[in-house]
């Protein structure tokens, strides 16, 4: 009776492990080789614009970047881009978010971004304000520059959440771009031109 009790419980704690899940944004690079850098947000002492930063130059290098983030039993690898500061055709294809609004239309709080996905992900170029496909819909990420790596691993799983429960046929992508440019303070303005009346 004792060995099977023993037995029994062994059984029930192996059972209680959990299983890690990995998921991949966008879907893991398959074929080619390709030469990757990977950062864990739970360890990297960089902010917001030195991850960017570091993506930037690595997309220069001709590197894939990607981000490991870990919250109970799913690891996320997300491999966002950086804006270069390149001229994209169509600019509707992107939804710009910040930690605590959605810049879109006359702009929503965060707490709508299960719905404002969406209708980026499934507008077909129906409302101009979002993507015209959803293989060109990317998601544009402005927070601000000092956020920390743990910060930014706290938005990244609530943007990936939201993400998984409008993607429940695993037909899209999340392909993100970050970017801090629209965050720097633009120059002063030009000095008043002198007018020869004032000699």
């Amino acid at each position: 009776m004792k060995k099977f009790l023993f037995l029994l419980t062994i059984l029930l704690i192996s059972n209680c492990k959990k299983t890690t899940e990995t998921k991949y944004y966008p879907k893991k690079l398959k074929g080619e080789k390709y030469s990757i850098q990977k950062i864990n947000l739970d360890s990297t002492k960089m902010n917001f614009k030195e991850i960017t930063d570091w993506i930037r130059t690595n997309q220069y290098d001709d590197k894939k970047s990607v981000i490991k983030i870990q919250k109970d039993n799913i690891i996320r690898e997300i491999m966002p881009f950086a804006d270069g500061g390149g001229c994209y055709f169509r600019m509707m294809n992107f939804l710009e978010i910040k930690s605590d609004s959605i810049l879109v239309e006359n702009g929503y709080k965060i707490e709508k971004l299960d719905s404002i996905l969406n209708l980026h992900y499934t507008n077909n170029g129906k409302s101009f304000y979002y993507a015209d496909s959803p293989k060109r819909a990317i998601v544009k990420v402005t927070i601000d520059t000092s956020k920390t790596g743990t910060e930014l691993k706290d938005f990244l799983i609530k943007l990936t959440t939201s993400f998984d429960k409008i993607n429940f046929k695993d037909s899209l992508e999340l392909r993100l771009m970050f970017d801090y440019f629209r965050q720097t303070p633009r120059p002063p303005a030009p000095p008043a031109p002198v007018k020869l009346e004032d000699y």
